[in-house]
């Protein structure tokens, strides 16, 4: 890791001006990506202290972009150290698909456990496959009104 120049008043008196105003876009991220709020609160702080640190490599006007940029390499970075990330999401869910078509609610239940999606996606899964054998069982196009 390079050694990084520690803040001084006035740059951090410049941070403060530029980069509070998007706190609560950084935690709104945070929140989206995470999909916990409490795990959403620590990725946006080491994402803001990640920006202070080098606030000083900040060229430009588009503070909001950068800053974000920074939530999504620090969420991204945080899934890496805790083995959440070793599959593509897209590999995770087609996989709960397949298991879906035809398959018992607790062996879907055990490929949500341990995927690590957090537990208000499970819910969210939960009901989109009730929803989906709903209306195979019904013969009703999927997303269609009744």
């Amino acid at each position: 890791m390079s050694e990084t120049p520690k803040p001084d008043g006035a740059t951090v008196e410049r941070f403060r001006a530029v980069m509070l105003p998007h706190l609560d876009a950084a935690y709104g991220f945070a929140r989206w990506l995470t999909r916990d709020p409490v795990v959403a609160q620590d990725v946006a702080q080491e994402a803001m202290l990640r920006a202070l640190r080098y606030f000083h490599a900040f060229r430009g006007d588009e503070a909001k972009p950068w800053l974000l940029r920074i939530v999504r390499n620090t969420w991204t970075d945080m899934r890496a150290k805790s083995g959440a990330g070793d599959r593509p999401l897209e590999e995770i869910e087609a996989d709960i698909i397949r298991l879906a078509v035809g398959e018992d609610q607790r062996k879907i239940r055990k490929v949500l456990h341990y995927t690590g999606l957090p537990v208000d996606a499970r819910f969210v899964s939960d009901e989109i496959l009730k929803l989906e054998r709903a209306t195979s069982a019904q013969a009703v196009p999927q997303g269609a009104a009744r």
